[in-house]
């Protein structure tokens, strides 16, 4: 169901850059379906697309460790952590409220809210020395 972002990061060449860092990151990660609904409807129309329009993108779904709350996990965001207000991602501000226990994102231009539908996933950007992460897959693309 994330193919089409391992085919996003491919293309826009962010696998070193996501895969050498050693501070924990919170990924929100859109699933295949968001990918779809954001105008890419297969994997050839990604790695067809701009490198710099998928870096863009791309890095507007990384909240990086120097950018969360001390209260925020060792520098990552569960679910619960999240709160109304501005996260700061590589690529600028992400617009966050709350609806009940649920988090709501928006980039720059987006439309619609782009919400969690698979919290909590806990992996390492660097297997030798990187920070445990969380990833949240979301069910839209944030548009920067």
């Amino acid at each position: 169901n994330l193919s089409y972002l391992s085919a996003a990061i491919t293309t826009a060449g962010l696998a070193t850059t996501l895969n050498s860092g050693v501070a924990a990151i919170t990924l929100l990660a859109p699933d295949n379906a968001a990918f779809i609904a954001a105008g890419f409807p297969t994997i050839a129309s990604i790695t067809s697309a701009s490198p710099i329009t998928l870096s863009a993108i791309l890095r507007l779904h990384v909240i990086p460790a120097t950018s969360v709350p001390a209260a925020g996990g060792n520098g990552r965001l569960f679910s619960p952590d999240f709160r109304a207000g501005t996260y700061t991602s590589l690529n600028g501000p992400i617009a966050t409220t709350i609806t009940g226990t649920t988090a709501n994102f928006r980039g720059t231009s987006n439309t619609s809210d782009v919400t969690i539908t698979t919290p909590d996933l806990l992996f390492r950007t660097n297997i030798a020395s990187g920070a445990p992460s969380v990833m949240h897959i979301v069910n839209r693309v944030l548009l920067p």
